[in-house]
């Protein structure tokens, strides 16, 4: 994972419908929706409030079925953002819970999410002109003459 220092972020925040909670991440965070043909599928959180927008319903996988929802917002924020990657693409649960915790069992949620895509910079490729660079990379890894 990588933190990144506050600054100002397009944000997005999710209502899903039955439960008060918010699911709150940076407007390029891709979570899964359900497709076409009713299976998860990849979608940026700002083309989410855009769907939701045009379509008026878009429903969230929470790692076992669908949830409606109910709210979807843009904002800016100036927050700290910490970047994570999984292997292979794998999707992570997320819960989210509400403020206090004798409320936890009432009002709880999750949301499956992923991560941040692998780069060709993330392997130590370079990316020019819509090329891979690898002399960069291999001028670079050359040892120091003494």
């Amino acid at each position: 994972s990588v933190k990144f220092p506050q600054r100002e972020h397009d944000m997005v925040s999710l209502g899903m419908v039955g439960t008060a909670l918010r699911l709150v991440v940076t407007a390029d965070h891709n979570l899964l929706i359900k497709g076409a043909c009713g299976k998860p599928q990849r979608c940026s959180a700002s083309d989410i409030v855009k769907r939701k927008a045009e379509e008026g319903i878009v429903e969230i996988f929470d790692g076992a079925d669908f949830c409606q929802v109910g709210v979807a917002e843009t904002f800016v924020k100036s927050v700290q953002v910490v970047e994570v990657q999984f292997e292979e693409d794998a999707v992570a649960l997320i819960w989210l819970l509400p403020r206090r915790k004798r409320s936890a069992s009432l009002d709880s949620a999750s949301i499956a999410v992923h991560g941040k895509e692998y780069t060709f910079k993330d392997v130590g490729l370079d990316v020019r002109n819509t090329f891979i660079d690898v002399e960069s990379v291999l001028v670079s890894a050359k040892p120091r003459s003494r």
